[in-house]
């Protein structure tokens, strides 16, 4: 039996405002240690070894208690490795933080011209600076591909741009893969989680400025990816806009190749350069290539020259078509240069650079992705003996029936832009697509007409004339 103290009586006496350590108390202290250097040594040589000998008996006592209960000592382990594995992070040992200069390009590949600093931790990856896509690099595109998206890659992608002007500045875009499908991707305050590990990279922290700290300090963001979906993410993470923390995850389908290197080209003066077209002071040129494809094109303009990153068919029989014309009404002719930027069964895909007499661009919008938006209807409905299809764009609608036998393969829906062309009509760019239900099957063409928007060409009036 127990006496419980009298705390009310103790408490009365005010115990603790009695001196409890005075400055005698010390000096004696003091005096004690100074002569007794030996005691004091001993005593704290010792302290370790009581707590040892403790932490053993309590370990002892919890050994000798689990051992009639073998369960919780599995259960304790279990517990201890999930803690460790919990906090083990996800590692990248493989990826190269300085990626290599690339002097020659293959026929299936190209060079793209950087338009944001998202990825400009380098010098070579900024505003302005081409780096080389491998187009085939993921051949098959897929998980089980030979080489398939890797956490690390830097990616070349379709940016999915919800308007034109912005689709038009930058259609593709490069920034990094950090989540790969089926993952869990975590940005918070600055560092990133995959499946909630740590990324442990050079990539896996925003370190590359005090804006990024700044912006960063209150970030928060989780996305779980799915079956052929990745996390893009700029280096710079403030100035990346194009990537997952806008618009989310990127199908497989979006990533068009692999950034290899960062483009370093034979100095103009030492370059085998082919005359295509010269009219006047104007005269646009192009580097020699075996691989079908041009990609480097060198335009001389009124004493200037620039060297342009475009693409254009080596084929004689499509040489650059040229009209001169003020596309964006500031009182001066612009050249539309038309390239023919491939050919196939039935199709022929060009591209139009508005280029200023200072030797700058005009972004000009896709026309063929302007007008898949633009259609009300582009439908095919197919039955046992007929085929019909409804084409609404522009106030107009054009619907035909063909035999179910007139063609060996129908499309889901009407396909858009296999024929691309451009030309000048009444002072405005002009682009024709054509439209067809089939491979053989031509229904109508679509004509966009552009005006400019915020310093872009962009599609502004759709009309569609029937084919035959």
């Amino acid at each position: 039996m127990s006496i419980e103290p009298d705390w009310e009586k103790r408490l009365k006496e005010k115990p603790f405002r009695k001196p409890m350590f005075t400055a005698d108390m010390w000096e004696r202290w003091e005096n004690r240690v100074a002569s007794e250097p030996q005691r004091s040594e001993k005593r704290v040589l010792h302290r370790p070894a009581v707590v040892l000998v403790l932490l053993a008996a309590l370990l002892a006592g919890s050994l000798a208690a689990i051992r009639f209960e073998p369960g919780l000592l599995r259960s304790a382990g279990e517990k201890i490795a999930g803690l460790f594995e919990s906090r083990a992070p996800v590692t990248d040992t493989v990826t190269l933080e300085e990626l290599p200069a690339v002097s020659s390009i293959g026929a299936l590949q190209l060079v793209h011209t950087i338009a944001n600093d998202a990825m400009a931790w380098s010098a070579h990856f900024g505003f302005g600076e081409p780096v080389v896509v491998d187009r085939d690099y993921y051949r098959t595109r897929s998980e089980s591909s030979d080489r398939p998206v890797a956490r690390g890659d830097i990616v070349y992608y379709e940016t999915a741009a919800e308007d034109a002007e912005t689709a038009a500045r930058e259609p593709h875009d490069i920034a990094r893969v950090i989540g790969l499908p089926g993952e869990t991707v975590r940005i918070a305050k600055g560092r990133i989680y995959i499946d909630g590990h740590p990324l442990e990279a050079f990539y896996g922290t925003e370190n590359r400025g005090r804006e990024d700290v700044k912006r960063l300090a209150g970030t928060d963001q989780e996305v779980k990816l799915g079956p052929e979906q990745y996390y893009l993410l700029g280096d710079v993470w403030w100035r990346s806009y194009n990537d997952s923390q806008l618009r989310g995850a990127f199908a497989m389908e979006s990533i068009l190749g692999k950034v290899i290197g960062y483009y370093s080209p034979p100095d103009v003066r030492n370059t085998d350069w082919t005359e295509l077209y010269r009219e006047g002071s104007l005269t646009i040129k192009a580097a020699r290539s075996d691989s079908g494809i041009y990609q480097r094109y060198l335009v001389e303009w009124g004493g200037e020259s620039k060297e342009f990153y475009w693409t254009g068919s080596t084929d004689p029989s499509y040489p650059p078509a040229v009209t001169m014309n003020d596309l964006d009404g500031d009182g001066e002719e612009e050249a539309a240069v038309a390239l023919v930027i491939g050919t196939g069964t039935g199709s022929v895909q060009s591209e139009v650079h508005a280029l200023r007499r200072h030797m700058t661009e005009i972004p000009v919008a896709d026309p063929v992705a302007a007008a898949r938006v633009a259609a009300q209807a582009a439908e095919i409905k197919r039955s046992s003996d007929r085929v019909d299809v409804k084409l609404d764009i522009g106030g107009t609608t054009i619907e035909k029936t063909y035999n179910a036998d007139d063609a060996g393969l129908w499309f889901d829906k009407l396909g858009i832009g296999a024929v691309v062309y451009y030309r000048i009509e009444d002072g405005h760019l002009v682009s024709d697509m054509s439209v067809f239900a089939s491979p053989g099957t031509y229904v109508a063409t679509i004509t966009a007409e552009y005006r400019m928007k915020d310093g872009v060409l962009v599609p502004s009036a759709f009309s569609a004339g029937e084919g035959e």
